[in-house]
């Protein structure tokens, strides 16, 4: 509504009067108002000024007073920059009740106090908001890949009754990793982790079997993120050990730096793995993706475990192994925060067999998988693995111990009947031979352990040649 009014403003501290010209005011109300006062263009920040600004009043403001009462020193104070708005100061002061309440939702230190820094600021302006759009133009993007925007999910949304036909446990090694699930492999430094990531890693990706167990071929995803240099001579080792050739694109790895604790990092990988239907997907190492970060926290594990539990998520067949650290004092307990106890469904030591600081024990190939906690069932026995040096490469392959559960002395013996092979050897010579080894003391008593193992059946005595040969007992792994 327009209306020409011959307006007087009577000042607080005087009685004096102030004749202010008649003016063409438009009145509007509501969110026409609001529009008109809170966008960015009705100030001129963005574009060309109002070439004639528009009084605006709210609906609750009333028909207009020729006797309200007005601050003129506070008005001409609060809006000392008029001059930028390009305004008459009567208009301004017309509105000032209304946009001094509306201007508390602003960021008054965007509006340039001056004319001459107005070109300066429409350019900040410009940059902040370009900035703005791309990185929720990204984040609107990755959220619409990972079907975020708060709303539920229905498609995991499974039948009680429709459990039956998944009830059988499907795996992509048989009785080790399970298809859905988390692992957490842990061990001290040096003791071959990466080795056995990496073996499993290859088994998946061609489809053979590990140890005897059935594997299930897929793709892999191995995030390298410790011991990137030793990598490729590691993978070349076991190449020339199994003789078996990767597929391309059955085993891709990632050797740059990820932040599992970064939302958008994981969104990012998790989309990755679901894009490319990764069935096994390893993070090497707990600590180097979460660089800086307390790993005694119970936040920041919290958050780790919400990581893991979305990039598993992304593939439904898809298995998440990381791989972490022990303690110093306790090599048989995970390094950090008790909360990835119960975050991951499977837990696995590797230990060496040899306990202890000298040099022997840390020498010896000799390496225990424990299982500490398995998602269903029993947990399976320790496996007795061992370290071998790999001809003609620079690095070896961790493989399954199949003389582990053999006494030294059965092993001993079972040695110098292959050099060369069909060797003969008499009781007195593997005394001897026991005792030059460094096993036992004396001859008595390797003789007597000898007899010991004579008495279960772990050894067999002709008495004709005294010949000494391995048992039935003795040769169960």
């Amino acid at each position: 509504m327009t209306r020409n009014a011959k307006t007087r403003l009577r000042l607080k501290d005087s009685n004096a009067t102030e004749e202010v010209l008649n003016q063409d005011c438009t009145l509007v109300s509501g969110d026409e108002a609001l529009s008109q006062l809170v966008t960015p263009q009705a100030h001129g920040w963005w574009g060309p000024p109002t070439p004639r600004p528009i009084v605006t009043l709210p609906a609750d403001f009333g028909e207009w007073s020729a006797q309200k009462q007005w601050d003129w020193e506070h008005v001409n104070n609060e809006y000392s920059n008029r001059d930028w708005f390009d305004v008459q100061p009567q208009r301004l002061r017309l509105a000032r009740e209304w946009r001094e309440r509306e201007a508390r939702s602003f960021q008054r230190d965007l509006i340039p106090p001056h004319r001459d820094v107005a070109a300066k600021h429409d350019q900040a302006v410009a940059v902040k908001t370009e900035q703005l759009r791309v990185d929720r133009d990204a984040r609107t993007a990755l959220a619409v890949e990972m079907g975020a925007f708060g709303v539920f999910d229905t498609s995991h949304v499974i039948d009680i009754n429709d459990f039956g036909d998944k009830a059988a446990t499907s795996y992509i090694i048989d009785h080790l990793l399970e298809e859905g699930a988390t692992t957490m492999l842990f061990a001290d430094w040096y003791v071959g982790k990466s080795f056995l990531a990496l073996d499993w890693a290859c088994c998946v990706a061609t489809g053979s079997s590990w140890d005897g167990r059935e594997v299930k071929a897929g793709r892999v995803l191995y995030v390298a993120l410790e011991g990137r240099s030793t990598f490729r001579k590691r993978f070349a080792a076991w190449r020339a050990h199994t003789d078996r050739t990767v597929p391309r694109g059955a085993l891709e790895v990632y050797p740059a730096t990820i932040n599992m604790l970064d939302p958008t990092s994981v969104g990012a990988l998790a989309v990755y793995v679901r894009a490319g239907k990764f069935d096994l997907v390893v993070i090497d190492t707990l600590s180097r993706s979460i660089t800086g970060a307390d790993e005694n926290s119970t936040e920041l594990m919290g958050r780790f475990i919400a990581s893991v539990a979305q990039v598993r998520e992304a593939h439904e067949q898809s298995h998440v192994l990381v791989l972490h650290h022990s303690k110093k004092d306790d090599i048989e307990k995970y390094r950090g925060n008790s909360t990835l106890a119960a975050g991951f469904d499977n837990i696995m030591c590797l230990r060496r067999l040899m306990l202890g600081d000298d040099p022997s024990a840390k020498a010896d190939p000799r390496r225990l998988l424990i299982f500490q906690k398995t998602k269903d069932g029993l947990t399976p026995n320790s496996l007795n693995l061992i370290f071998e040096q790999v001809p003609s490469t620079e690095s070896a392959v961790l493989v399954r111990d199949t003389l582990a559960g053999i006494p030294p002395i059965v092993q001993h013996l079972m040695t110098l009947q292959a050099n060369p092979p069909g060797t003969v050897v008499t009781r007195t010579e593997l005394k001897k031979s026991l005792v030059a080894a460094g096993l036992y003391g004396s001859e008595s008593v390797a003789n007597a352990r000898i007899s010991a193992l004579l008495k279960e059946g772990s050894l067999v005595f002709d008495q004709a040649t005294s010949e000494v040969s391995v048992g039935v007992i003795g040769r169960k792994v």
